[in-house]
């Protein structure tokens, strides 16, 4: 689409970023979980928030220096945003990864379609869900391989795939 004026933008973000200060947190074990992937793969995020808000909820998590500019895809890169498989198959090319090789950690519905569109296996994740039952349901029902609600669960799980 047609990018915003600058003035607009910076309206937005003078309003936003209070909302987004206040609800966002790092997740448990996120960090320690990301050094571990990182170790054993390649990693990148793939999201339908623009880069500027995922560079923002990185900073936010304690996470921006573990995935620099190059490792962020949004679907500004795309035609298309979840549920469609574009970002991830993005993703995937910039990243030159086979999907039938790859795995999408996912904590959406339309995500989890999305990374089974790209032909991708997909673990779901419902640890920031004030309602995990329903939540596990949600990404089992979408297509989740498996679904974990925490971190450390997800690192156990893939260290034992290895």
């Amino acid at each position: 689409g047609t990018p915003l004026p600058p003035e607009v933008e910076a309206c937005y973000w003078e309003l936003e970023a209070p909302y987004l200060d206040r609800y966002t947190t790092s997740v448990t074990g996120a960090r320690e979980a990301v050094l571990m992937l990182q170790e054993n793969f390649r990693t990148c995020v793939a999201s339908n928030a623009s880069v500027k808000l995922i560079q923002y909820l990185l900073k936010s998590a304690a996470l921006d220096d573990l995935f620099p500019h190059k490792l962020i895809f949004s679907s500004e890169h795309v035609e298309r945003p979840k549920p469609a498989p574009d970002v991830f198959l993005h993703a995937l090319r910039m990243m030159n990864a086979m999907p039938e090789r790859s795995l999408i950690i996912e904590d959406s519905s339309s995500g989890v379609r999305a990374g089974v569109a790209a032909g991708v296996d997909v673990i779901g994740f419902a640890g920031t869900s004030y309602d995990i039952d329903t939540k596990i349901a949600q990404l089992e029902a979408a297509g989740a391989v498996r679904v974990f609600a925490s971190w450390p669960e997800i690192v156990s799980f893939i260290e034992k795939m290895n």
